[in-house]
């Protein structure tokens, strides 16, 4: 599902474009969480948000990610999780696919798109259908970083991504 395929015809302009921005914005949160944004990413959002020249650019959206401007990520929460529940959950589709665009599930993509679900009224079990609609498995379960145990359990996390791989198709 995408933005497109929802009931945005009703909505003014000036509100479908804030929304756009908003969804774009926190997509490339999760592109950019792995530390690198991959072309497929890219790809990926420039497909959704076909530029009309008075909307920021990719490289502008970035770049209040990499500036960690939490108060625009709070707002851009704040709006989608305002939307109905077809908006947001298009929305967490989106998110999924762009986690998985570059073929690989981060750690932050994993715990970014566990936060987009709480924060927007969705929750894990949304969560973990869309993401077996999409992906064909469940998200797998992201560990707590802050455990020294976790760390130590190399081999238990890449079996957790191939894993994650295999039964996506990857």
């Amino acid at each position: 599902m995408s933005l497109g395929k929802t009931n945005l015809g009703g909505m003014p302009k000036d509100e479908r474009g804030l929304l756009a921005h908003c969804v774009k914005l926190l997509l490339m949160w999760v592109a950019a969480s792995d530390g690198n944004v991959d072309e497929s990413e890219l790809e990926f959002a420039d497909s959704k948000f076909p530029g009309t020249g008075d909307e920021p650019s990719t490289s502008d959206l970035l770049e209040v990610i990499r500036a960690a401007d939490t108060r625009s990520l709070e707002m851009a929460i704040r709006v989608l999780a305002s939307q109905n529940r077809e908006l947001r959950t298009a929305f967490l589709d989106m998110a999924i696919t762009m986690a998985i665009a570059d073929r690989e599930l981060a750690i932050a993509e994993n715990h970014i798109l566990r936060f987009y679900a709480d924060a927007i009224y969705l929750g894990s079990d949304i969560l973990q259908k869309r993401a077996r609609a999409i992906t064909g498995t469940d998200l797998p379960e992201p560990g707590d970083p802050g455990d020294p145990k976790w760390w130590q359990d190399a081999q238990s996390k890449t079996e957790l991504k191939t894993q994650f791989r295999e039964h996506a198709g990857m």
